[in-house]
C-alpha cells in the first residue's frame, strides 16, 4: 500500500479506538421499529414516540453527551419491546439533531460510532439503560483492497477536473 495509504489507514484506526475507547460501559438503549440499520461513520435519521425512548433521549442528552445505543426489534409490530424482542447488535450513536413534530413524535438525527453487543439489561423501568461492550472493526488489507482504494482514487481525481 502507498505510504500516505498506510498514514491514512493509520489515522483512521487511531481515531476509531479513541471513539470506542471513550464509549460508557453503559448506555441508554432505543429499540427501534424501523428496519433500517444505522451502521458506524454514517449519518441516519430515526423517529422516536415511545415514553422509554423519549427518557433514553433525554438522559442521553443530560448525562452522556448525547451518546446512544440503538437496537433494531426482531419483530417491528410489537409496541413494548420485551428484551427477547430485540437483536443483541446494534450501534452506539451520538445525536445531532433533535426535532419536534407536529404529532409530538420526535425526528432524531444521529451518527454512528462504533457497532457493539448489549451484554445485560441495567434498568428497564423508565428506559432501556444496558451495559454494552463495544465490538471493534476488523480491517485485512489485501491486493483487492488495495486495487479498489486505487480505483476510487482515480475517479475522484477525475471527478475533481
Amino acid at each position: 500500500m502507498p505510504e500516505k495509504l498506510e498514514k491514512l489507514d493509520e489515522l483512521a484506526r487511531k481515531s476509531e479506538t479513541a471513539e470506542i475507547n471513550d464509549i460508557p460501559s453503559r448506555l441508554p438503549t432505543i429499540p427501534t421499529r424501523s428496519s433500517m440499520i444505522i451502521f458506524p461513520n454514517t449519518i441516519a435519521p430515526f423517529y422516536v414516540g415511545r415514553r422509554k425512548s423519549l427518557q433514553a433521549l433525554e438522559r442521553a442528552a443530560k448525562e452522556y453527551d448525547g451518546l446512544l445505543f440503538v437496537v433494531s426489534q426482531k419483530d417491528v409490530t410489537i409496541e413494548e419491546p420485551k428484551l427477547s424482542d430485540l437483536y443483541k447488535v446494534g450501534t452506539v450513536v451520538r445525536v445531532v439533531q433533535v426535532l419536534k413534530l407536529p404529532d409530538g413524535n420526535y425526528k432524531v438525527l444521529v451518527e454512528g460510532i462504533t457497532r457493539a453487543r448489549w451484554d445485560r439489561v441495567v434498568e428497564e423501568e423508565e428506559m432501556f439503560v444496558f451495559e454494552i461492550t463495544p465490538l471493534r472493526p476488523k480491517y485485512r488489507h489485501t491486493k483487492v483492497l488495495e486495487a479498489l482504494v486505487r480505483k476510487v482514487r482515480d475517479l475522484l481525481e477525475r471527478y475533481a477536473m
